[in-house]
């Protein structure tokens, strides 16, 4: 299971990362480089001329939901593929040899 632990942290990190770069406040682009956006994949936070136009709570916290329920689901696959690896290394070696 040492092993699952440290790829559970592994691809923490990463999801991390890309939830964080997803995350990150935004120009709406070349033809408007005056709005500001911040929010993936739901927009929470919307500026205009650095005001704060837009602030929505419910939009913020469902976009950090989706993000835990990532986060689980990774763990989880990640939790149920490694104890299925490990159970053959605790099978005395007689039944071993009969699996195979």
């Amino acid at each position: 299971m040492d092993g699952a632990w440290l790829r559970i942290s592994i691809w923490a990190i990463i999801l991390s990362a890309i939830a964080a770069f997803a995350n990150w406040p935004q120009n709406a682009g070349t033809l408007k480089p005056f709005i500001w956006q911040a929010g993936f994949p739901f927009t929470y936070a919307f500026w205009v001329r650095g005001e704060l136009i837009r602030w929505d709570s419910w939009a913020l916290l469902t976009d950090l939901l989706m993000w835990v329920a990532v986060f689980a689901a990774v763990g989880i696959a990640i939790w149920f593929s490694a104890s299925g690896q490990s159970t053959d290394e605790k099978l005395p070696r007689e039944e071993q040899a009969r699996a195979s």
